[in-house]
């Protein structure tokens, strides 16, 4: 069974401003995000159809806006090779995840979480996740 993808390029268009549209996020992307998102709620529990999709309402929303902001947050900020590596010591909540820093990095001086925070927000919001994100 393929793994779930929980927003689609048009959520994706839906989620962003008006006219703000980001480039370079597709469907790729998405179903990346959506992995990570089921990253975040590996203890979660929900009920799911036999593809693995949750069917609660409130849930679907919760997903598909979770994974809009982390595509959005990877296509900022980089994937979590590229944060760790251009970003000072990164933590939410107890998470805490080392990294490097040149003074030419983006990052550089500043601290980029892995998660983005709306979509950690997005799923606290529901009760998807009570405890802190883990990697």
């Amino acid at each position: 069974m393929a793994a779930p993808v929980y927003a689609t390029p048009a959520d994706l268009t839906a989620y962003c401003a008006p006219g703000t549209s980001p480039q370079g996020v597709g469907e790729r992307q998405l179903r990346e995000a959506s992995a990570q998102v089921d990253e975040m709620l590996l203890t979660a529990i929900y009920d799911v159809d036999s593809e693995g999709k949750p069917t609660a309402p409130h849930v679907v929303e919760a997903l598909k806006n979770a994974t809009c902001a982390q595509a959005l947050h990877v296509n900022t900020y980089g994937d979590e090779v590229e944060i760790r590596e251009t970003s000072g010591p990164v933590a939410l909540g107890p998470l805490s995840l080392g990294g490097r820093q040149s003074a030419g990095s983006p990052g550089a001086g500043s601290s980029v979480p892995v998660w983005a925070p709306r979509a950690v927000a997005f799923l606290r919001a529901e009760g998807l996740i009570v405890g802190p994100v883990q990697t």
